[in-house]
């Protein structure tokens, strides 16, 4: 607040002392517009610091997230050169469980990242990966994934090794509504992210509302 001679003279009427006006004006000013420049920087320094931490954050949400589109994208594929094709004629399913088990080691790292990010966005986001596991907890049993409390899944190496062509393609392969659904919701996640990096520096978006609350505006527009 700047002080003002009016405001002194008053303070000297109440007090009945007398005051140098210029001199102690001068002084009160400087201090107070000190103490703003003080808290000015202070605020720059923890806007900054919390802007770098989103940053990188979402850098590795973002990261997981387009590991985990692709891996279920690789499962998803169809024609000769296809995983599943290609250990349906060879009769060798190693390669194809290597990129299952690399596809749900992504699944939990995404899950996890998106439970410790603080937007309601992510949060849908984490409930609906859930979600698309738990949908299809039969076809994963088959062989030999479960899922955990937090959501996470857990694979029986001895189980997925032993099943048979057929259950791995239900659970995984191009009709599996757990990869199809994974590689959809991982897709969405990857957009946000990058939009979030995109636009960092400014709390707002587009339309004028904070990420938090541009979660209400998006949520519906989920399957669109």
């Amino acid at each position: 607040m700047r002080i003002t001679t009016s405001m002194l003279a008053q303070t000297s009427r109440e007090t009945g002392l007398p005051i140098l006006q210029n001199s102690l004006l001068s002084v009160l000013n400087k201090q107070s517009s000190g103490s703003g420049d003080l808290l000015d920087a202070l605020t720059s320094k923890q806007n900054a610091e919390k802007i770098s931490a989103l940053q990188k954050s979402t850098k590795e949400l973002g990261g997981a997230a387009d590991k985990l589109a692709a891996g279920a994208s690789k499962l998803t594929e169809t024609g000769e050169k296809s995983l599943f094709e290609k250990a349906k004629e060879s009769g060798d399913t190693k390669e194809l469980l290597l990129e299952i088990e690399s596809m749900v080691e992504h699944y939990n790292k995404t899950l996890e990242l998106l439970k410790k990010a603080d937007s309601s966005l992510n949060s849908f986001y984490h409930r609906e990966l859930k979600n698309a596991a738990e949908a299809t907890a039969e076809q994963l049993r088959a062989v030999g994934v479960t899922q955990n409390k937090d959501g996470s899944l857990a694979v029986d190496k001895k189980a997925l090794e032993s099943a048979d062509y057929d259950a791995l393609k239900a659970a995984f392969g191009e009709n599996s509504k757990f990869t199809t659904r994974t590689e959809f919701i991982s897709s969405k996640v990857s957009d946000n992210a990058d939009a979030v990096l995109n636009s960092v520096s400014n709390q707002y978006n587009a339309k004028g509302l904070s990420y938090s609350d541009s979660f209400e505006a998006n949520k519906y527009n989920f399957f669109g």
